[in-house]
């Protein structure tokens, strides 16, 4: 590749991870939060290795057909609106470019469903949380639980316009990537 966006990268870790693995892909992360964004300015090293940028995923600030890849991680499911950034997504891809998104989904399988709910919602606040962070893990369960089904994101990249689309189940569908091209 040559050049990636990672909209809504946080902290960086994506923005980072495939900037490790293409030391000459120009990476560039962009999010809404300026806290979020010096986090991974501070995590990155140097500040020329990765372009990171303020803005919003519902208007990428990029010209058409900008970038080979464009990734979103953990993210879409906390946009107002996922049809306007997949949109956006592919708007900003090159012809021929990847577009991809990682996130947490529900299972779909309810036997598997049953033993997701107790771990997420029971289990994993305590364990990972310590019982510090119920809030946070709270939060991740009900946003995950609000977003789409994973079939259903997939639909969604079919209608946006997303070419040759497959889904990669992880976790027994409790993570999907979903990626395709433009």
């Amino acid at each position: 590749c040559k050049s990636v966006l990672d909209v809504c990268c946080g902290t960086g870790d994506i923005s980072i991870a495939i900037k490790k693995a293409n030391p000459l892909c120009e990476v560039t992360g962009l999010d809404f939060s300026p806290a979020m964004l010096e986090v991974a300015k501070k995590k990155s090293g140097s500040p020329d290795v990765i372009k990171w940028i303020e803005g919003n995923a519902l208007e990428l600030p990029f010209d058409d057909d900008s970038f080979d890849g464009v990734c979103i991680s953990f993210g879409l499911r906390n946009t107002s609106d996922y049809e306007t950034v997949l949109k956006e997504m592919l708007r900003v891809s090159k012809p021929g470019g990847t577009i991809a998104c990682i996130d947490s989904f529900v299972p779909e399988n309810s036997f598997i469903r049953f033993f997701y709910n107790i771990y997420f919602k029971g289990i994993m606040p305590h364990i990972g949380g310590q019982g510090k962070h119920n809030e946070e893990y709270n939060w991740l369960a009900n946003s995950t639980e609000e977003f789409m089904r994973c079939s259903e994101l997939k639909s969604l990249f079919i209608s946006v316009g997303v070419k040759n689309v497959s889904v990669k189940k992880m976790m027994c569908g409790a993570c999907c990537l979903h990626f395709g091209e433009k």
